[in-house]
């Protein structure tokens, strides 16, 4: 059997410990594991690659992702996708794996109704944008690492009655969101969502933004988030995870299994099918509600 694995959307802590398990648990049973770099652009274009010595040493003891995740507008289009069943029907792929959110399961229906290929989809992402799912691989060490320097960021302003940005660029993960809650931010300034009209009246705050900030508001000081360094963080969860989530895929192409989305109920893990968990509402729709 071969497998092909790609990464869709954005990084994850601890996403080189389930490739490397997968990529273990399939060689030792006799089977090959393709990866595509760059994500559904790199299955479009063909770009595939086969473990060696080198990237599985990358892959034991580099924190950040080997597997470079890439989102691709363009797979949106008939014809992209059409290119990469084309490809994986040349490259006699048997099956597809794929790591990321909501925006890589809506990715993986299309591909399985579309081609026929058995798609499997993994939530390793720091979106948490399903809410079909307990867990989300690297979601919490992420989140835990945020929530630090925004609490951090809130006693410095409740003490001193300074002003402070913690800004991040429009790519920024929605994780952000639950960290912003967690940590008690004053706001959060999403672009062409937010009022800052109740923040002028406050002496101190903390405004989280994922955009530009209000120029109109006046800051005391401004942090930059520094995604390399949080994405370096990998925690034993994360590793727990990410062995488990491999186990279960590999099962699963095994036992011949058609198509389906690794969900984790009370610590259960089991395939469920993709249009239960896109009918769900994302988790990011609740979090807004609180701020």
């Amino acid at each position: 059997m071969k497998v092909a694995l790609l990464h869709a959307g954005k990084g994850a802590p601890g996403t080189n410990a389930f490739v490397l398990r997968l990529y273990e648990l399939l060689s030792d049973n006799g089977h090959e594991l393709l990866l595509v770099p760059e994500g559904f652009k790199g299955l479009t274009e063909g770009t595939f690659t086969r473990p060696d010595a080198g990237l599985l040493k990358r892959l034991r003891n580099e924190p950040l992702p080997v597997l470079k995740p890439a989102p691709y507008e363009g797979f949106k289009k008939l014809e992209s996708r059409e290119r990469a069943y084309r490809v994986l029907k040349k490259e006699g792929v048997d099956a597809l794996v794929v790591l990321g959110g909501r925006g890589a399961t809506e990715a993986s229906l299309l591909i399985a109704e579309e081609s026929g290929t058995p798609v499997l989809t993994v939530p390793f992402t720091v979106e948490a944008d399903l809410s079909l799912t307990d867990e989300h691989g690297g979601f919490s060490s992420f989140t835990e690492e945020l929530f630090a320097r925004l609490n951090a960021l809130v006693r410095r302003a409740r003490s001193s009655g300074g002003r402070y940005l913690f800004k991040l660029g429009l790519n920024a993960p929605r994780a952000l969101l639950k960290a912003a809650v967690a940590a008690g931010v004053d706001g959060l300034h999403l672009p062409g969502r937010t009022s800052v009209e109740k923040l002028k009246r406050l002496e101190s705050f903390v405004l989280a933004s994922l955009g530009s900030p209000p120029l109109e508001l006046p800051f005391t000081a401004v942090e930059q988030g520094d995604y390399g360094l949080i994405y370096a963080r990998v925690t034993a969860r994360d590793l727990e995870l990410a062995v488990l989530f491999a186990r279960v895929v590999f099962e699963s192409l095994v036992a011949g299994e058609s198509s389906g989305f690794v969900a984790v109920e009370r610590r259960r893990f089991y395939l469920e099918q993709f249009e239960r968990v896109l009918k769900e509402p994302p988790l990011e729709n609740e979090l807004l509600k609180e701020l």
